[in-house]
């Protein structure tokens, strides 16, 4: 049913932008060395235990991130809100983005915080969330999965993983 209600907004012509959150921990990633064959490799230790949280955004093959240290917060989100708006607004049109626009996200609960449908309501955004237990109904989630692929190959031994994510995420 809702993946009917997608294919009725793309055919009438929607932008249709998928919200979510994800986080990023070093303890999570292998660590990727090297060493001269025969030798053993020397064992790596990591000297962080680093957690990071990014709120990201996508509408077609335009992604937007933002990342930080800490969790995110209603507040965080709707920070987030108003600058993807103004991006969107470039993007994809005043008009376009004013009446031909709807938000997808997850029932998570700063998505659904009274300050948060206040603030889309005062703007006029649509917003839908996708039925619960359900996160390959929202694309960023795949671009999520890409994202912490290209992540997993990456040296991140003595390196800033904030850095790194940040690279990475610019290179997708």
């Amino acid at each position: 049913m809702f993946m009917e209600f997608i294919k009725l907004l793309k055919l009438w012509k929607y932008a249709i932008v998928y919200i979510d959150e994800v986080a990023f921990n070093t303890s999570n990633l292998p660590l990727h060395t090297w060493s001269e064959k025969g030798k053993d490799a020397p064992k790596l230790i990591r000297k962080t235990n680093d957690r990071y949280n990014a709120i990201a955004a996508q509408v077609g093959k335009y992604k937007m991130f933002h990342i930080k240290k800490d969790t995110t917060k209603s507040i965080n989100y709707i920070v987030f809100l108003k600058n993807l708006m103004k991006e969107l607004k470039k993007l994809i049109g005043k008009n376009q983005f004013e009446y031909r626009t709807v938000i997808v996200c997850d029932n998570a609960s700063i998505h659904i915080t009274d300050d948060v449908h206040k603030f889309l309501k005062q703007k006029g955004i649509k917003c839908f969330t996708i039925p619960p237990y359900a996160p390959e109904l929202n694309n960023i989630e795949h671009t999520f999965g890409v994202l912490k692929k290209k992540l997993a190959c990456r040296n991140l031994v003595n390196k800033d993983f904030l850095h790194v994510i940040k690279e990475t995420v610019q290179e997708m």
